[in-house]
């Protein structure tokens, strides 16, 4: 419930001013499940690449394990399986990514199985949302299914969608 608390407290702090939700990879999962949760709390959706599909190299048996020990709530870590290199094609956001002290590149079980439940989950969600909604996707993007996400925008409920993907050029 805190999450609705905080949403209104930003409504309350700029009354009578439209309100977006922003979430970008897995934040924008997030955005995804708080607007199917509370569909009126806020006037749109903002998406960069959301987690709505996924091609990380993690193999099924990795899966099934990380379920498994999820169900026990085993705390070990283990690599997230994301490549640094893949967050942008600029060099130099992701020479500020693999240089800040607040990167976290482990996962527990529980979150690994949470976070794949949620993607499916979000997938199936597009039929719900009827907020307006403007979705970025790159369209060369390594952790996220660039493909699948223009299906899962193309479902979208909303009568008011934008989709806008970007194609990266080396000589630019």
């Amino acid at each position: 419930m805190g999450d609705k608390v905080y949403v209104e407290q930003v409504k309350d702090q700029f009354p009578g001013r439209i309100v977006y939700l922003f979430g970008a990879s897995l934040g924008g999962a997030f955005a995804i499940r708080y607007v199917v949760t509370y569909p009126k709390a806020v006037d749109g959706l903002i998406l960069s690449c959301p987690s709505v599909s996924e091609k990380l190299p993690i193999g099924k048996g990795t899966r099934m394990a990380a379920s498994f020990l999820s169900l026990l709530n085993v705390k070990i870590l283990f690599d997230n399986g994301i490549d640094i290199d893949y967050l942008s094609h600029d060099p130099e956001v992701v020479k500020r990514h693999k240089d800040d002290p607040l990167r976290y590149d482990k996962a527990t079980p529980r979150f690994a199985h949470c976070g794949f439940k949620a993607v499916k989950q979000c997938w199936n969600a597009a039929s719900v949302i009827t907020l307006p909604t403007l979705m970025l996707q790159a369209g060369e993007d390594h952790l996220i299914d660039a493909e699948k996400n223009k299906v899962w925008f193309e479902n979208l409920a909303s009568e008011d969608k934008t989709l806008n993907v970007s194609v990266h050029k080396e000589n630019e």
